[in-house]
């Protein structure tokens, strides 16, 4: 008998103080079904840490094992900025065979007040988040045989539901289609995820981007959002310092209360000067660049 919920999460080893953050806070939020946490791993998270993750809830830790490792070896920009634990979003998928529901999100946010109606049943069995019009922002090239101009599906939050026709041949497209356009990916996930919506032809919910999306510095224009998510380089623990970084902290000061790894903090001094200085580069693909070599 397939569970409820599963509210799945994934990161490298160094971010486990803000995978912990937010679970902590989607466990002072939540009002909907049971569920589990998952985290897809690296395999390097401390046994301390998992232990005290599991004090928290009921928690699956489960080490990644990427299928087209032989593609690393040629890394693209983006998949060195992501790091390759960004394609166990994919997994999401896989899961429905297990649960009901699948609840992907990122790390990097906080959750204002309760989500639980992303449970409630879509029509096709799939809710998204939505960048109109922009599939070609997910890749260096543009591809002829997909349409570049369809909306773009976004990665920091997406709902699955077993109802979805043909899961597991979604799961195998996405990662079919990682292979064959691995060196032409900019956004990793999110390049598969929109040629998938486009191949089966999937109806999908859209979610609101002010509600479930809003970058922090928005918050005090937008009191209804529900999750605020510090997408880009200014992140929660090293470049905000606003109301929600205090709402973001009073969870993180929790962990660090229990005895949880801590951020290992950057040179803001330094941090601050590239920052600035790349933003003097004209093309995002170039400052990007910048910023992952140099910062």
């Amino acid at each position: 008998m397939k569970k409820k919920l599963a509210i799945v999460l994934c990161g490298t080893s160094n971010m486990i103080f803000a995978i912990a953050a937010a679970i902590i806070n989607f466990k002072n939020i939540y009002r909907g079904s049971e569920y589990e946490f998952i985290i897809f791993n690296d395999g390097k998270i401390t046994e301390k840490d998992r232990q005290l993750i599991n004090g928290i809830h009921k928690t699956i830790f489960i080490e990644y094992d990427f299928p087209l490792k032989n593609k690393l070896k040629d890394k693209t920009i983006s998949v060195k900025h992501f790091t390759y634990m960004v394609f166990a979003k994919f997994e999401c998928l896989k899961l429905l065979d297990k649960y009901k529901t699948v609840i992907y999100t990122d790390y990097d946010i906080f959750i204002a007040s309760d989500i639980s109606e992303l449970e409630i049943k879509s029509i096709s069995g799939v809710k998204a988040l939505i960048n109109e019009g922009s599939c070609y922002n997910n890749f260096i090239n543009k591809i002829e045989r997909y349409n570049m101009y369809a909306d773009s599906i976004l990665g920091g939050l997406i709902v699955f539901q077993d109802h979805l026709k043909d899961y597991n041949k979604l799961y195998d497209f996405c990662y079919k289609i990682t292979a064959e356009y691995f060196d032409n990916l900019y956004f990793p996930e999110q390049a598969g995820f929109s040629l998938m919506v486009q191949e089966f032809n999937i109806t999908y919910e859209k979610l609101d981007l002010n509600t479930y999306c809003l970058l922090p510095n928005k918050y005090t224009h937008f009191k209804d959002a529900k999750i605020l998510h510090s997408y880009g380089f200014h992140k929660f623990w090293n470049g905000i310092k606003d109301d929600s970084f205090n709402l973001w902290n009073e969870n993180y000061q929790k962990w660090l209360s229990i005895g949880g790894s801590k951020y290992k903090k950057l040179d803001k001094t330094l941090y601050k000067f590239l920052l600035k200085m790349s933003w003097f580069i004209p093309v995002r693909k170039w400052r990007d660049s910048f910023r992952l070599k140099f910062m």
